[in-house]
């Protein structure tokens, strides 16, 4: 995605985009069950893109989030009976409960993103 963005933006462009992200000061080691769940071996976080233009952290709304999510299919579960196994919901819980942990504990971050994309390709493709 970061060699096709390069790509096609002109030298000199801007690029404003959001993702839940890694925190930059993340401990090695410790988003493996929330990578392992999403089948990737690492995130990026806000240090590993382009050189940054600004940036809006938003921490708290991304445990928020996933907290949400988490409540609203805990209480749907009864509805969800014979649309969804009960290993998939759980399976989901279990997910987000990996996410809502590394966010609290400042593992994870989301955030908008402004980043002014040079001429050549960046660092990291």
């Amino acid at each position: 995605m970061l060699a096709e963005i390069d790509r096609v933006l002109k030298p000199g462009g801007e690029l404003v985009f959001t993702d839940p992200l890694q925190a930059n000061d993340c401990p090695e080691g410790v988003l493996a069950p929330v990578l392992e769940r999403l089948q990737l071996l690492s995130l990026g976080s806000f240090a590993f893109y382009w050189e940054e233009v600004a940036v809006i952290e938003l921490r708290d709304q991304l445990v928020t989030h996933y907290r949400r999510v988490a409540e609203e299919l805990y209480a749907r579960r009864s509805r969800l009976a014979g649309l969804v196994s009960d290993a998939y919901s759980e399976h989901m819980l279990k997910g987000l409960g990996n996410w809502i942990e590394a966010g609290d504990r400042g593992w994870l971050t989301w955030g908008v993103m402004h980043y002014a994309v040079s001429a050549s390709p960046c660092c990291c493709c």
